[in-house]
């Protein structure tokens, strides 16, 4: 072999050395990339169960509160509907009293009249 020909050797046996390191680093960046996006993963699962714990808590407690004010609503409701059943009763009974005077003015214009 030539001196020409063995520098091309060396230059081969150089550049399929550093292609070597070139693809052990690429799989070695590979992995490590795949470790992290697994590690984000898991840190983003993480949080999202750290955000339900907070917030189912808070969730249950604003339930809470609407389900007192729904408690109140109701007791209201009932409270009028028993106080407007009360006053129409009470107006029926009122209706009634006034035909009642009114009937008997009637009869003593009727007497009067015959008079």
């Amino acid at each position: 072999m030539n001196q020409n020909q063995e520098s091309r050797l060396e230059e081969t046996r150089h550049l399929n050395g550093a292609v070597a390191k070139l693809r052990k680093e690429l799989q070695e960046a590979r992995a490590k990339l795949q470790t992290t996006v697994f590690e984000i993963d898991r840190v983003h699962a993480e949080s999202y169960r750290q955000q339900d714990t907070v917030q189912i808590p808070l969730l249950q407690e604003r339930l809470s509160e609407k389900e007192h004010q729904l408690t109140e609503l109701t007791q209201k409701f009932s409270n009028s509907k028993q106080l407007l059943s009360e006053n129409l009763h009470q107006a029926a009974l009122e209706l009634r009293r006034q035909y009642e005077a009114i009937d008997a003015a009637l009869e003593v214009i009727n007497i009067f009249s015959l008079l």
